[in-house]
């Protein structure tokens, strides 16, 4: 019982925050959106790339950098550590995970 109640709240509580949160999110933002994906952020992003090279005399440089497994051989201790040295604002740790 207490599951369905949970997961019900939940589903309010999520729909709450979208239509809160969705008009702030920048057109460019592609991850955790619906309906959109790495695909379209690299049909986008070649979409302007060959829309500047129309002009003439125009070149242009693409770098594809793939971070969304970077930060899971760090030691989330280590990591806390560092972002504490560097002198950054206490992040809120929670469980074994750091997020800011």
């Amino acid at each position: 019982m207490t599951s369905v109640v949970m997961k019900t709240l939940d589903r309010l509580v999520l729909q709450f925050l979208k239509s809160i949160i969705d008009p702030l999110l920048d057109q460019f933002q592609f991850a955790y959106r619906n309906n959109r994906s790495v695909d379209d952020a690299v049909a986008l992003g070649l979409f302007y790339v060959l829309q500047h090279l129309d002009s003439p005399n125009t070149y242009a440089r693409i770098l594809f950098v793939d971070l969304s497994s970077a930060f899971n051989t760090i030691i989330p201790s280590k990591r806390f550590d560092k972002i504490q040295s560097l002198g950054f604002l206490k992040p809120c740790v929670c469980g074994s995970s750091v997020f800011f």
